[in-house]
């Protein structure tokens, strides 16, 4: 699947070189995360994520799937997920295959995987996401569906565009 869009692209490839401001993500979250460069943009991960250092993976999605399960809820808020680990890290660099996983390669030898594994036949749930990206000041928000669609909408939907 080629993906043919130069606005989306742009939005993608300003990422490089930004800092982490704020890794959101554990306990009621579960595997989500969502990372913060600023007030500039965002990327919001629904789907499998995978977190690894010098090719050793160190926590996955499913780490704070298991943990949410397994531990009472003030233990996981004493405990910031490893996710949190890559906050003030510079993304270096960010690379989007066929089916829109990324590989997104950060300072100090940390890589995030993010892979689509969101899929439906019902096209009625368009705009349940494997992840998305939004240009805050520009007030767009790129989102990949369930179904594999790009669908450009607002960040703020408060805020004409």
């Amino acid at each position: 699947m080629k993906i043919d869009n130069p606005k989306f692209i742009s939005i993608l490839n300003s990422l490089k070189k930004k800092t982490i401001t704020a890794v959101t993500a554990g306990s009621d979250n579960e595997g989500i995360v969502v990372l913060d460069f600023g007030e500039s943009h965002s990327l919001f991960i629904h789907c499998a994520w995978r977190l690894s250092r010098y090719d050793k993976v160190l926590t996955t999605w499913n780490d704070a799937v298991v943990a949410d399960e397994e531990e009472e809820e003030d233990e996981l808020e004493a405990e910031a997920p490893v996710i949190k680990k890559i906050e003030g890290l510079t993304l270096e660099d960010i690379e989007i295959g066929d089916f829109f996983d990324l590989k997104i390669t950060l300072g100090k030898a940390y890589r995030l995987d993010v892979f689509c594994d969101l899929y439906s036949n019902d096209d009625v749930s368009d705009f349940d996401e494997n992840w998305s990206v939004s240009d805050v000041a520009d007030n767009v928000c790129f989102v990949v569906t369930e179904n594999y669609k790009l669908i450009e909408t607002k960040y703020n939907t408060e805020v004409p565009l």
